[in-house]
């Protein structure tokens, strides 16, 4: 899976979300509950160590499926006006059982502006 091919579904998560700013670790996990086919083969492109969490903190991973759909957002930001990107200071923060790693607890936020 590429950056092209995974777009049109994070902008329409993104649109489904009215304006309101997600992680892409948000990302990822409503991608796992709603698209598990892509979930699949995100993990399987992007593995993590053995019985380590699948990305964040403790993954053993520099480049985790929520870093693939942060690099795609910026790539489909660059074409669309609409796609918007700030940042969060994230510590204390989990997202289920994810603990943001590896950004030194900076993570981008993504919305769909109207």
């Amino acid at each position: 899976m590429n950056q092209n091919e995974i777009q049109p579904l994070l902008l329409e998560i993104l649109r489904q979300k009215e304006g309101h700013f997600v992680t892409p670790y948000q990302i990822c996990q409503i991608i796992e509950q709603s698209h598990f086919d892509v979930w699949t083969e995100l993990t399987r492109q992007y593995p993590s160590s053995p019985g380590a969490p699948v990305m964040g903190e403790g993954a053993g991973i520099p480049y985790s499926p929520a870093t693939f759909v942060s690099h795609a957002l910026e790539s489909a930001r660059k074409h669309n006006a609409s796609v918007r990107k700030e940042y969060f200071a994230c510590d204390g923060v989990r997202f289920s059982e994810i603990i943001p790693g590896f950004t030194g607890k900076i993570v981008s936020i993504w919305a769909w502006h109207f």
